[in-house]
């Protein structure tokens, strides 16, 4: 098994949007990585190290580098491939911006 990412040295954590999602998007974003194969672990809402993994291998498939802690660019893109998570896209209605100022 992989070892779990951890965030970059030099990245600052708050850059990912980890702190903002809900326990409810936290299972959905589990659920979806799980329907993509990426994760076969409990739907729990915790991010433990299987989940880490499992964003890091999203974040590859993206062309993102693998640092296992998402971007809220990255959540909308993943809750938007899968008509599970489709209905609960109220968590990203506000306008957010990336640290990097991308948008």
């Amino acid at each position: 098994a992989d070892p779990a990412p951890r965030m970059p040295r030099g990245i600052d954590p708050a850059a990912a949007s980890e702190p903002d999602i809900d326990p409810a998007t936290r299972q959905l974003v589990q659920q979806v990585l799980a329907e993509r194969g990426l994760y076969a672990g409990a739907i729990d809402g915790v991010f433990g190290s299987g989940t880490r993994r499992a964003i890091a291998r999203y974040q590859q498939s993206l062309g993102a580098a693998p640092t296992g802690y998402l971007l809220h660019s990255q959540i909308d893109a993943l809750l938007a491939e899968s008509a599970t998570a489709a209905p609960l896209q109220a968590w990203s209605s506000e306008v957010r911006a990336e640290p990097d100022g991308s948008g």
